[in-house]
Parts: structure tokens; C-alpha cells; sequence
């Protein structure tokens, strides 16, 4: 996941559309914007998110980017 966190968020949109999904269920609005140079470690931390959701979020996200991977849920 480290080397995800350092990738604009347009290019792992595209990599695996389901990560703007998740996005959006947090009210990130990444996969309608046209820019998508942020990073990914960028647009989770800018957001304020409380501990337990950021981890959630990063949970959901890495499950989706690596559905073979047997990831733990998050304990915060």
C-alpha cells in the first residue's frame, strides 16, 4: 500500500474505478475531478477524517486495489 499512497489519486481512479467509488461514499470527490494530481496520501490526510474512519477508508481501499491480499481490519 506504501507505494500507492505516493501515486496521484486520477492514476489509481483509473487503475481500479472502484477506489473513487469508496471515495465518494466519504464524500471525497476525486473520480469526478478532472485534475487528479493529488496524492493519495494527500487526499486522505486533507480531509480531517477521525482516526477509525481514515483506517476504514484505507481498509476499504486496499482491499479493493488488492483483492487477493488477506488484509486485517482495522483496529483504532
Amino acid at each position: 500500500m506504501e507505494n500507492i499512497l505516493k501515486k496521484d489519486i486520477r492514476a489509481v481512479i483509473d487503475e481500479c474505478p472502484e477506489v473513487g467509488r469508496i471515495l465518494e461514499e466519504y464524500n471525497i470527490g476525486c473520480a469526478p475531478c478532472s485534475v487528479g494530481s493529488c496524492l493519495v496520501s494527500d487526499v486522505v490526510g486533507v480531509h480531517g477524517l477521525d482516526p477509525q474512519t481514515e483506517a476504514t477508508l484505507m481498509y476499504k481501499m486496499e482491499k479493493a486495489l488488492y483483492p487477493d491480499r488477506d488484509i486485517p481490519e482495522p483496529k483504532v
